[in-house]
């Protein structure tokens, strides 16, 4: 289905069911009550990458089941016609698709409060983008650096966004966005789309029949670094 404006994402909202999703590539993850201090890098709020995804699980080769974003392709779909045999699923095979918003980012501080500039992408449901962040944005500057926070777990989680002046009790080091990108060497628009390695991956028909057989996109073959490319990194739990 492709990449989709911000307004007509903005007018499916009312319209869809909601649906717990899953875990991304490059992706900003927080356990409850924990923040992070990100940089957007959005210029607009209604310029933001909105794809309509399936939630498709996989399997690593230790057997460890992860989740990745699968571009609906809409009419004709395989996966949307496979995701009806998973309704009943807490955890479905193949989740209906949902309109989901892909925001990059650059994450301040490591996991070990260290001021360390990474390259992330912040995924959220349309829902949430439109009644949190394009509402923060009407209040404070989204260009300047700002505390994500999330509390709670599964369909009770908020993830809320405040302006930060400081962080762990020290002013915010400035921060140049595209010095951050050129030494990371991150393409943002490949990061999000149309890769092996982006967050959302681009299958077409042959490759959602092959995984709706196998439960793999790929036919087997002797490469064994097929699978850690789309591999996600962070945890597996769901939770939206």
């Amino acid at each position: 289905m492709s990449r989709m404006s911000f307004e007509t994402a903005n007018e499916r909202i009312d319209q869809q069911s909601q649906y717990s999703g899953g875990n991304y590539t490059n992706t900003l993850m927080l356990k409850d009550k924990e923040n992070a201090f990100v940089l957007s890098l959005l210029k607009d709020v209604t310029d933001v990458d909105v794809y309509s995804v399936h939630k498709v699980k996989m399997t690593s080769k230790s057997g460890k089941e992860y989740t990745i974003d699968v571009d609906c392709l809409g009419k004709d779909c395989p996966l949307c016609k496979e995701a009806q045999n998973h309704l009943n699923e807490k955890f479905p095979q193949v989740s209906k698709p949902r309109d989901v918003v892909y925001v990059p980012i650059i994450r301040l501080y490591n996991k070990d409060k260290e001021f360390e500039p990474q390259y992330m992408v912040l995924t959220r449901s349309t829902k949430w983008y439109r009644n949190t962040y394009v509402e923060a944005a009407s209040r404070f500057d989204m260009s300047k650096p700002l505390e994500i926070m999330r509390s709670g777990n599964g369909v009770d989680t908020t993830w809320s966004i405040y302006p930060a002046i400081k962080a762990y009790g020290k002013d915010i080091p400035e921060v140049d966005p595209n010095k951050v990108l050129d030494d990371l060497e991150v393409d943002i628009d490949e990061s999000i789309y149309g890769t092996p390695f982006s967050v959302v991956k681009n299958w077409n028909a042959d490759q959602m029949n092959q995984y709706i057989e196998t439960g793999s996109p790929y036919v087997p073959n002797n490469d064994d670094t097929e699978e850690e490319e789309i591999k996600p990194r962070g945890n597996n739990k769901y939770g939206f």
